[in-house]
């Protein structure tokens, strides 16, 4: 299990460390990327259904054919200046609640070229979270 952890921090510090330099040829001009991992704290496959929802807008959300312990979440999208709020939504589990942690969440600003122009790096968040709850998150960009 403990092999687990270890996996699941190695993918999440390299998606962290993903971008700039270079960009997609479908990425608008200026973008932003959201990553995270929800992570069961047993190491439980209880989780069916997951999202990340920026705005009330659903940016990220889970395609697991079977329930896993962790899901691995990248989004990309455009942020307006302002304020925000970011959720980790456990939308479907196969008992409810359990015990879940988001890993310190990061929101990275690219300019037009695909410079990575600024990063927000986010708390942890832990809780137990019944089907539908949610680990929340407010910042400003």
């Amino acid at each position: 299990m403990q092999a687990k952890t270890v996996l699941v921090w190695l993918v999440f510090l390299l998606l962290g460390a993903c971008g700039g330099g270079g960009h997609s040829p479908t990425a608008p001009a200026g973008f932003t990327t959201f990553t995270t991992v929800l992570l069961n704290q047993d190491l439980a496959a209880t989780i069916e259904d997951a999202k990340v929802v920026l705005d009330g807008v659903v940016v990220a959300e889970s395609a697991a054919t079977s329930p896993a312990s962790q899901v691995i979440f990248f989004g990309m999208g455009d942020l307006s200046a302002g304020h925000h709020t970011l959720s980790v939504v456990i939308a479907a589990q196969t008992t409810s609640p359990n015990p879940y942690t988001v890993l310190a969440p990061d929101i990275s600003f690219f300019d037009a070229s695909g410079a990575r122009t600024r990063d927000i790096k986010l708390a942890n968040g832990s809780r137990s979270l019944a089907t539908g709850q949610s680990i929340d998150y407010t910042f400003d960009s």
